[in-house]
């Protein structure tokens, strides 16, 4: 059966991701207007979201790009082929709710701090 991500394990993956970077982190491709990469060709994370996948063992070289809901299904996460990921979590609606949350903020330029936050407050409203 596939493991399937809620709202407060995603939010306490988000904040895994945050005290890792630091709250006032900024994403540098967020600066630039580049958008999100989920990882380097090298495998290491690079947004708030990718650091989530990366913790829950998925090789960011494989996700597709583009927003949270384009590459996250309730059933797995999509690769550059466009079909599901191997062995990958599912995620419910309200989590997936909580991470397109933090990676908006962080995509407009924001602290991984006040993505964090708002991601929270979009976690107590799912609740």
């Amino acid at each position: 059966m596939t493991r399937v991500i809620d709202a407060p394990e995603a939010l306490e993956l988000l904040e895994r991701a945050m005290q890792a970077k630091g709250e006032d982190y900024v994403d540098p491709n967020a600066v630039m207007g580049e958008g999100c990469e989920y990882g380097d060709e090298f495998g290491h994370p690079s947004c708030i979201v990718g650091h989530v996948f990366s913790y829950l063992g998925v090789d960011v070289t494989t996700v597709s790009r583009g927003s949270v809901r384009a590459v996250v299904e309730q059933v797995g996460i999509i690769g550059h082929s466009g079909e599901l990921i191997p062995d990958t979590p599912g995620f419910t609606y309200n989590a997936l709710t909580v991470l397109d949350r933090a990676q908006s903020i962080q995509d407009g330029g924001g602290t991984w701090g006040d993505a964090v936050a708002s991601a929270s407050m979009r976690a107590k409203a799912c609740a």
